[in-house]
């Protein structure tokens, strides 16, 4: 079973917590307070598997809650390596929007 976890400070309220970035429903929504400069995920898939392509949904309250960049990294077994670097995005004002 796959599983997210969030090792960045600060802290998430009740039924948003990282676990909720592999929830499908557009009903739920990860969110951290209190945090620095960035929000770390690391997503365990449980099983070795090839990543064709991967999405975000938009919050669905606040637009600046939503990221504008990110690293989206794989774990080799020796080492993290970036296989995708995305900066200064402009994320839609639709909320619950699909990003891919």
């Amino acid at each position: 079973r796959a599983r997210a976890t969030c090792t960045s400070t600060g802290w998430s309220p009740d039924g948003c917590e990282a676990q909720r970035v592999l929830d499908p429903s557009s009903a739920t929504q990860f969110i951290r307070f209190d945090w620095n400069y960035q929000v770390d995920i690391t997503i365990d898939l449980g099983r070795v598997c090839s990543i064709g392509s991967y999405g975000w949904r938009t919050g669905s309250k606040r637009i600046n809650r939503d990221p504008t960049g990110w690293e989206f990294q794989v774990y080799n077994n020796e080492e993290w390596v970036t296989v995708d670097v995305v900066e200064r995005i402009n994320v839609e004002n639709k909320r619950c929007a699909m990003m891919s």
